[in-house]
């Protein structure tokens, strides 16, 4: 994990601020076309100060690359990361910025050069390539859907929380990050890219005694009456084991 986590850092240090991109891909590129299929929000837990907080801090990111057409689509390829529409694209490296509040002022500092923050591809053993993913073909019709892990900054360099001094979104961290893909459609190559924007939420802590009902006397009568009905226990049902032969355990 250390020699894996210490790459993936050095290769998103090296991002740059995102900059005004040349002429983006389109989508659908011919018969090429991507559907994203996360959520537009990550979850910061509340108590994310705290150093005894368990929060979140990675989650997949995700989209289905459809063929549209009649024929198969062949040397269909998939990435993740900034794409800028030529050579310099870099997949598993994110776009970084700077974070502003709702005043327009720096309220935050981010690890990256300037203070800016970016998504970290979690990419294993393969670090930054596995943001690139060769799916094959594509039958008429049909789609690939394919997931990348990534994590996301939820306390800036001084140990502060990435969502903002309000409960506004307007004041919380937000990233980027592009999709796109490259594909032969009927002899000829396209280029399909969407770009999306993740803001880091404040979420309050899932702790048991805020998920109703949390305490007996909330629990409806006739719920009880039926739990009356079922002493909790365990029961196991089983053969010899042989192939075939249905083993299950059961309880309340």
């Amino acid at each position: 994990m250390g020699k894996m986590r210490w790459a993936t850092i050095a290769f998103v240090i090296a991002a740059t601020l995102r900059t005004p991109q040349a002429t983006m891909a389109a989508n659908p590129s011919g018969n090429l076309r991507i559907e994203p299929l996360t959520a537009y929000n990550l979850v910061v837990d509340s108590n994310v100060e705290s150093p005894s907080t368990y929060a979140p801090r990675a989650a997949y990111l995700a989209a289905k690359f459809h063929n549209d057409g009649t024929t198969i689509m062949s040397n269909v390829f998939a990435y993740i990361g900034n794409y800028t529409g030529g050579t310099s694209n870099t997949a598993g490296i994110y776009p970084s910025r700077i974070h502003t509040n709702s005043l327009g002022t720096t309220n935050i500092v981010g690890p990256l050069p300037g203070g800016a923050f970016a998504l970290t591809h979690e990419g294993g053993s393969s670090g930054s390539t596995d943001a690139t993913r060769f799916i094959g073909s594509i039958p008429p019709g049909g789609h690939v859907t394919v997931y990348w892990l990534v994590s996301y900054p939820n306390k800036d360099v001084n140990g502060k929380a990435v969502w903002g001094p309000s409960v506004k979104p307007e004041d919380d961290l937000w990233l980027e990050y592009d999709i796109w893909s490259s594909a032969i459609d009927n002899s000829t190559a396209v280029t399909a890219d969407i770009t999306r924007k993740v803001t880091m939420r404040n979420e309050i802590s899932a702790a048991a005694n805020k998920i109703f009902p949390n305490t007996a006397g909330k629990v409806p009568d006739y719920y009880k009456t039926l739990l009356d009905q079922y002493v909790p226990s365990w029961t196991n049902v089983y053969n010899d084991g042989s192939p075939g032969t249905p083993i299950w355990t059961e309880g309340i």
